[in-house]
């Protein structure tokens, strides 16, 4: 009976999500697709994706270097650019007999740390953001930009597969989503970076963001051969949480400055998508593997707040930027009676 059932699902294509992604996925990164779900008994779908991101959010500038020549003067911005980086979501999903129906809990770790170095060369001054070093500029030789951005996401909800036809799957979903949103930005100035105690000056902007929320999305499949279904996911979250965001300068020889940007409690919003083709083979009677390929973002609006200005004088209002990522991803699933 079940070599029948896995036979004739394969071949209409019908698709059973696990969860729709963290990453999207900043979401959590959308997980993979089933494409069995056995009418008659209780199954298991044990997921790992291995998520190739870079960060989405607005690039971390530390300089700008000033070349002064005969006829002009040139400023150029230094920034620290994103790059891709391997991270991991894990997902289970049991699958109840007889309803269609299923609930997944997935989590969902991408860490994405870059950094950049710029070299004040003779004739060239420079500017930082932080105004630390007004009347020393010209002493620095090296500037050192580095950028992490730490994602850590947990998703519970609950699915209900409705088929259309032969070929289409639809699979709406819906829970709760718990989001760890870390951003911190660091400037370090050199002055003869080769010697000993040759650090000027140092500075990190911190933001931590943690929510919880409900999550809605849906998934959607279309058979393309037997064993070969497109798929899709599309899903966003509301997390209502709490953000401190701070400021820490200091400079050689001077005890280190803390600047409050902000500590309050906001909704953030967030989306995220994917899209993929996955390949299902059977295993045995009971089991069958998965293999998915695709592309994954995911975005958190208005998440961090990474304001410089604050060091110098009260705005009118916070500024806060986006949190996200988006890259490639491969999926391997093992589906278990």
């Amino acid at each position: 009976m079940f070599k029948k059932i896995t036979f004739a699902l394969l071949t209409l294509g019908l698709s059973s999500n696990a969860l729709a992604g963290a990453a999207g996925n900043p979401m959590l990164i959308p997980t993979g697709t089933p494409l069995i779900a056995w009418e008659d008994a209780s199954f298991w779908s044990i997921g790992i994706e291995y998520l190739y991101v870079k960060a989405s959010s607005p690039e971390y500038q530390y300089a700008q270097i000033m070349t002064d020549s005969a006829s002009s003067t040139t400023l150029s911005n230094e920034t620290v650019d994103s790059a891709y980086h391997g991270n991991l979501e894990l997902d289970a999903t049991y699958h109840f007999a007889g309803t269609d129906r299923d609930v997944t809990l997935a989590y969902v770790h991408a860490d994405m740390e870059d950094s950049n170095n710029s070299t004040i060369f003779a004739g060239q001054t420079f500017v930082e953001p932080f105004n630390l070093l007004p009347t020393r500029r010209d002493f620095i030789d090296q500037i050192k930009g580095e950028s992490d951005q730490l994602y850590n996401g947990t998703d519970l909800v609950f699915g209900q597969n409705m088929h259309i036809g032969k070929i289409f799957n639809i699979h709406p979903f819906g829970g709760l989503r718990y989001a760890d949103l870390d951003t911190r930005d660091n400037s370090t100035y050199y002055n003869n970076p080769t010697q000993t105690n040759h650090t000027q000056a140092t500075a990190q902007i911190s933001s931590h963001y943690e929510g919880l929320g409900p999550r809605a999305g849906m998934d959607l499949s279309a058979m393309i051969l037997p064993n070969l279904t497109l798929v899709a996911t599309l899903g966003g979250s509301l997390e209502f949480g709490y953000d401190n965001a701070n400021i820490v300068t200091q400079t050689t020889g001077n005890l280190p400055t803390t600047t409050t940007l902000d500590k309050s409690w906001y909704v953030v919003p967030e989306l995220d998508a994917k899209l993929g083709i996955n390949y299902q083979q059977e295993l045995s009677a009971s089991t069958s593997m998965d293999v998915q390929l695709g592309y994954q973002a995911t975005n958190y609006f208005d998440a961090t707040e990474n304001d410089t200005q604050d060091i110098f004088n009260v705005n009118s209002q916070v500024s806060r930027q986006n949190f996200g990522f988006q890259g490639p991803y491969v999926r391997l699933q093992l589906n278990m009676a």
